[in-house]
């Protein structure tokens, strides 16, 4: 069988709960947002009022099919050139103009396979991701913003043949994140 027509097929679903930064006052000039970027698809939460925590509870879903990838360690390398980008905004207009107060940027792998010190945590646990204050967030602490992941691999066979055939779906595997640090 001729494995150049494999691929895998990733769909990330991202729970954003919250982001917090205790002790910390935002102008309270302009609605708040998360804008993230990841798989080649760009996302913005709703926009909400500007007070600590920032409650977002929204779910959001990334996918990217994965050409010509034939072994899961092949996708693992992919996934470590990919980049999940966020950026905590504030509209400082309604129509449009935004100031950018934290970012965050990492690997795939590293957010959606984060490494533990501790044994037999839960999966579903969220994860804390501190952000990159810019100059213009008035704390001295970063924010950090909680989700947690959950990450849907299919195997797809025979992928020059999709628009025909469709997908042929093999062994598809659903990961979920886990705590990220130690004590």
């Amino acid at each position: 069988m001729n494995m150049t027509g494999r691929g895998f097929f990733v769909k990330i679903q991202l729970d954003l709960r919250a982001v917090t930064c205790p002790g910390v006052w935002l102008c309270p000039n302009g609605k708040i947002s998360l804008k993230i970027n990841t798989l080649n698809s760009n996302r913005v939460s709703h926009r909400i009022t500007p007070v600590f925590p920032l409650l977002f509870h929204e779910k959001f879903t990334f996918e990217k099919m994965f050409f010509h990838v034939i072994s899961l360690t092949e996708l693992q390398h992919s996934l470590e050139q990919e980049f999940f980008f966020a950026e905590l905004v504030q509209w400082v207009t309604p129509s449009g103009r935004e100031v950018i107060l934290a970012t965050f940027e990492t690997n795939l792998v590293d957010l959606l396979y984060p490494t533990s010190c501790l044994k037999d945590q839960l999966a579903r646990v969220d994860i804390d991701l501190l952000m990159e204050s810019t100059k213009y967030f008035p704390g001295i602490i970063a924010p950090k913003i909680e989700v947690s992941t959950k990450t849907i691999i299919e195997g797809i066979i025979d992928i020059n043949n999709i628009k025909t055939s469709g997908i042929h779906i093999i062994n598809p595997k659903t990961i979920n994140s886990k705590v990220l640090g130690c004590y």
